[in-house]
């Protein structure tokens, strides 16, 4: 047998037992080979064959087996020629793969009964790579021989990453066979390949057609057509396309494994607007703080609808509905500066309110809400250089002048970009979390769960006042709790600052970073809350229909000023939240007092809206009050009708009655009802005094009863 020795090509014809092809030898013993099929670029293990030295010997004498010569080209570099990271590959598969080259360790394995798994399971777990990659190697020595050429690494048909491999109509399609291939052996309409041509085109009309309307399956559609449809059919006055014979254009998966090499971040610019894209899915570039100086240099203001409803502070049997809550934020501490609740909104006045609720002293706003736990911060907050808000109502002339008139800039987010104050928005978030486990009546909107938002206003407990007492607390608590430890550089830890948004804000301002003026708070006052008239009439000064006094009005009799020459308008000032106060710009201080009357028929820190609202309510009710009235009026005039209607008619019997009769004069007839009505007050008299004297007798005999028995008490005490 020259022809059967380790490692050599023989060809073989046996179709009656199947050997028929080129085959390598790889272990060969006295009695048994094992052959290799050379021919084929998948190879498994399996498919080994073990023939008999004798069937091989009975092939030959029948010159059914000749030697070849088998060059592969694919595996004729040498060491010196590959580069760096092939020479890596290629010396680590040579390491994993040197027991292989052992001719009797392969007369072992595969002759002898030992298990070759038990050996690539050893060699995997000694060189940390995986099996199926040795069994890998392996079929690559059984093809191209048991040399270390053949484990030289091959990238031709490989590719790498973001390098395609295209298609090449004269060559066979690449990859994975049809279903319909590998069972029948040919398929009826085999399917293209993607050209360089169609790739390019394919991305470029991707790029161009898609949008966040469209899905990548019409996109799909809409190139099909573009690309491959050349003929329509006329059908009902209408251009049908003709699709092309199946397997001549891309199918769905070849398109997607397309679309999927796009640029991850272009492809979700495709597949959303440029808006949303800055707003939520863009890269973070730095910090809200930055760019800041320090602590009052610029505040953020921002107002929405807290997740709550609330109950009326007039009747707490009314449910009002969700308030507007207004958060100013110091954007270098992130502290909390002030806040305001009101129900009207969104509007400039009332966020002229909130940035005064601010910056105003906080004694001055306890008097108002009619508490005394404000929102405290040392120092407190003054005006600030700047203030950041969106364009909605703050991007008006009123807020120009404010801003003019109080000194301070006004800065504009670009429209639907809130995500540049992005820390208020986060703090609306915490606060609405806060509230939801443990307020009653509130809201959780953002939850995915949909029976989780349900609520129920009618649970509602809470009045304007005491919400704003309950907020006063959570932002307190976040004001002097939350972590800003991230915020502290080397020289703030040094100098043992607190890690809060306080003690941000408190060392700032006292290592000279913050940002202080004064500002008057009569100039506050006429600039930043809003106005309505009031009326000056013979009571004295009304606003909202409610009593209003002051010393300087006393003094200046200003209502009998209007008792004698008719009542006046004056302007006044306000703050919504309370009618306690109002404002007069006049006076020797430049600003006038009022004070709300004890004849008022509203409590002081009853916010205005809910009073105004109170007001209509009682209107709504006026149509049915008038009807009663009138109903009553109809009743009385029906009554008394009926009363006089009867009196004519007894009067006009009596008179016919007694026409034959003398009539007595009017005086004869008032002494017959005197000396009758005399005789009744006679009977009356002693019947009174029948009953007195009955009275007077049992009360005589109760008092003799009781002092029986207090004789006898005192004699029995004497006795003992």
């Amino acid at each position: 047998m020259d022809l059967i020795y380790f490692n050599n090509v023989i060809s073989i014809y046996a179709p009656q037992i199947e050997l028929q092809g080129l085959y390598r030898v790889v272990a060969v013993s006295s009695d048994s080979t094992t052959l290799a099929k050379v021919e084929s670029g998948d190879f498994k293990v399996s498919s080994l064959r073990k023939v008999s030295i004798k069937t091989l010997e009975l092939l030959e004498e029948q010159d059914l087996i000749h030697a070849v010569e088998l060059i592969s080209t694919e595996k004729s570099k040498s060491s010196s020629q590959l580069n760096q990271n092939e020479k890596n590959i290629f010396d680590f598969r040579r390491k994993v793969m040197e027991p292989f080259f052992d001719s009797k360790l392969l007369e072992d394995l595969l002759l002898k009964g030992i298990t070759i798994g038990r050996t690539v399971e050893d060699l995997a777990h000694k060189n940390d790579c995986s099996k199926k990659a040795i069994y890998n190697w392996f079929g690559q020595l059984c093809l191209h021989g048991f040399t270390e050429s053949s484990l030289n690494p091959n990238f031709r048909n490989c590719g790498a990453p973001g390098k395609p491999r295209h298609w090449n109509p004269a060559l066979e399609l690449v990859g994975r066979k049809s279903n319909e291939l590998r069972v029948n052996g040919t398929e009826a309409n085999p399917q293209i390949g993607v050209t360089e041509f169609a790739y390019n085109r394919v991305l470029e009309l991707y790029k161009l057609i898609k949008s966040p309307k469209k899905t990548d399956e019409d996109v799909y559609h809409e190139i099909i057509e573009i690309l491959y449809v050349s003929k329509y059919e006329k059908k009902d006055n209408e251009l049908v396309p003709v699709l092309p014979k199946e397997g001549t254009f891309l199918n769905r998966r070849q398109f997607k494994h397309l679309v999927d090499s796009v640029n991850k971040i272009e492809k979700l610019k495709l597949s959303t607007t440029t808006g949303h894209f800055e707003r939520n899915k863009r890269g973070l570039s730095g910090k809200a703080w930055q760019h800041v100086a320090g602590p009052g240099h610029l505040y953020a203001i921002d107002s929405t609808i807290a997740d709550l409803y609330l109950r009326s502070s007039i009747n707490r049997a009314w449910v009002v509905g969700r308030p507007i809550v207004y958060l100013v934020v110091d954007f270098w501490s992130t502290a909390i500066v002030g806040f305001y609740v009101c129900w009207t909104g969104p509007c400039w006045d009332m966020a002229k309110v909130a940035i005064f609720c601010s910056c105003v002293d906080k004694d001055f706003i306890a008097d108002q809400w009619g508490f005394t736990n404000q929102l405290y911060l040392d120092p407190m907050p003054t005006l600030p250089h700047e203030i950041l808000s969106d364009r909605g109502e703050y991007l008006s002339k009123a807020a120009s002048q404010t801003a003019i008139n109080t000194m301070f800039s006004l800065s504009y987010n670009p429209s639907r970009r809130p995500d540049l104050k992005g820390l208020v928005e986060v703090l609306n978030r915490i606060m609405k979390d806060q509230q939801y486990a443990f307020v009653p009546g509130a809201i959780d909107a953002r939850r995915k769960e949909m029976e989780l938002r349900k609520y129920d206003p009618d649970s509602s407990v809470l009045t304007l006042n005491e919400y704003v007492k309950y907020l006063t607390i959570i932002f307190n608590t976040y004001n002097h709790n939350a972590d800003r430890r991230n915020r502290l550089d080397v020289d703030m830890i040094a100098d043992s600052v607190i890690p809060t948004p306080a003690g941000l804000w408190s060392w700032g301002h006292k290592v000279g970073l913050g940002y202080r003026k004064h500002t008057p708070i009569s100039t506050m006052i006429k600039e930043l809350l809003p106005t309505a008239p009031a009326s000056v009439n013979r009571d004295g000064v009304y606003f909202t229909n409610q009593p209003y006094q002051s010393q300087l009005s006393l003094t200046q009799e200003w209502s009998a000023n209007a008792r004698n020459f008719g009542s006046s308008r004056i302007k006044v000032h306000y703050f919504p939240g309370t009618m306690s106060r109002i404002w007069w710009e006049g006076g020797a201080s430049g600003l006038t007092e009022f004070t709300l009357a004890q004849t008022a028929t509203t409590k002081p820190f009853i916010s205005t809206d809910e009073y105004l609202d109170a007001l209509m309510v009682e209107k709504l009710r006026s149509k049915n009050l008038e009807f009663q009235k009138t109903f009553n009026k109809l009743m009385r005039h029906f009554q008394t009708s009926k009363i006089i209607s009867e009196a004519k008619a007894e009067t006009e019997r009596a008179d016919l009655k007694r026409q034959q009769e003398v009539k007595p004069s009017i005086r004869e007839t008032r002494k017959r009802e005197a000396n009758i009505n005399q005789q009744l007050n006679d009977e009356n008299v002693k019947s009174n005094q029948f009953h007195s004297n009955q009275q007077a007798t049992e009360n005589d005999l109760y008092e003799n009863l009781i002092n029986q028995v207090m004789l006898d008490s005192l004699e029995y005490d004497n006795e003992n």
